[in-house]
């Protein structure tokens, strides 16, 4: 009954993890976005992306920062010294404000989801008005 019992446990976790969105999207599919920590601050600030898909902080600052989710228990890069990178993969859906624990006042954001949600995400909250009044 044991030989069955490790052939079930096996055939569901390998069946779990055919069905996973993350698991199913193979490494040539995810795609790395990179922030460059420079000046004192994250640029871009704001990323929007896929879920699946890799964030790469690169320190290019003279002094060490953090990219540290502001939400308890989020991400935390811990300090990335001057001339270092720190990599994190986004496994769920949402959006994920961030700041340096050193300097506070740097602030960014990672939006991860759908490519739908993303878009609608950058469409522009009010639409623009050309023209003259």
């Amino acid at each position: 009954m044991k030989p069955f019992r490790q052939f079930l446990l096996i055939f569901c976790f390998l069946g779990i993890s055919a069905w996973s969105p993350v698991a199913a999207a193979g490494p040539q599919d995810r795609k790395t976005h990179v922030v460059t920590i420079e000046n004192m601050r994250f640029s871009p600030d704001v990323i929007r992306m896929a879920v699946g898909d890799v964030v790469e902080f690169r320190n290019r600052d003279l002094v060490p920062h953090s990219a540290t989710e502001v939400r308890a228990g989020g991400f935390d890069s811990g300090m990335i010294s001057p001339g270092a990178n720190w990599k994190m993969t986004i496994l769920r859906e949402g959006s994920f404000p961030y700041h340096c624990l050193y300097h506070p006042e740097m602030k960014g954001e990672v939006a991860a989801g759908s490519a739908a949600r993303i878009a609608r995400r950058n469409a522009p909250a009010f639409p623009e008005i050309c023209g003259n009044p």
